[in-house]
């Protein structure tokens, strides 16, 4: 291999390991954007043709990941003092389709942090498998359940907080 791709794929493997060490996260990667990663994460849980509930409040990005993918978008309201999916609007939602939810893709608005231990947990009681775009909110560190009970996406865009510049990071 030439000398610059080998700088290349040394560099990215540093970058992705210290990212992953930060986050304390055992599994990870990191990708070209957060868009490509939030695609990745659904086509990883086999999600193509499935029904996946998207937040309202949410960048045309995560939208279009659902539609890449072949995946079926049903918008799910927000809390409005939050902007977030609530596990009340999510109740409200399931009850309304009268069809099955595949999974749940939740957007963290603004990069803020907001435990989901109780929505992840109704999920998993549901077989309802859960995908948060996190674009925003690197560096907020997730304490309060198990990393492998959803996937996460971490946006590096110079836009972000925490810029690299363009990069996204799947944890999970």
């Amino acid at each position: 291999t030439s000398p610059t791709l080998r700088f290349r794929v040394q560099n990215r493997q540093y970058i992705e390991h210290m990212l992953l060490t930060w986050n304390k996260t055992l599994s990870g990667y990191l990708c070209n954007n957060a868009t490509l990663g939030l695609q990745t994460s659904l086509i990883a849980l086999g999600l193509q043709g499935k029904n996946v509930a998207v937040s309202n409040f949410t960048y045309a990005a995560t939208l279009q990941a659902v539609f890449s993918v072949g995946a079926i978008p049903i918008l799910c309201d927000v809390n409005l003092e939050t902007l977030e999916i609530d596990l009340v609007q999510l109740k409200i939602l399931i009850k309304s389709m009268g069809y099955k939810l595949d999974a749940l893709l939740i957007t963290r608005p603004f990069g803020t942090y907001r435990d989901y231990k109780e929505i992840i947990d109704y999920c998993e009681q549901n077989n309802i498998k859960v995908v948060i775009d996190a674009a925003a909110s690197f560096p907020a560190k997730s304490n309060y359940y198990d990393a492998g009970d959803y996937l996460e996406v971490y946006s590096f865009h110079p836009t972000k907080p925490y810029s690299i510049g363009e990069a996204g990071l799947v944890v999970g």
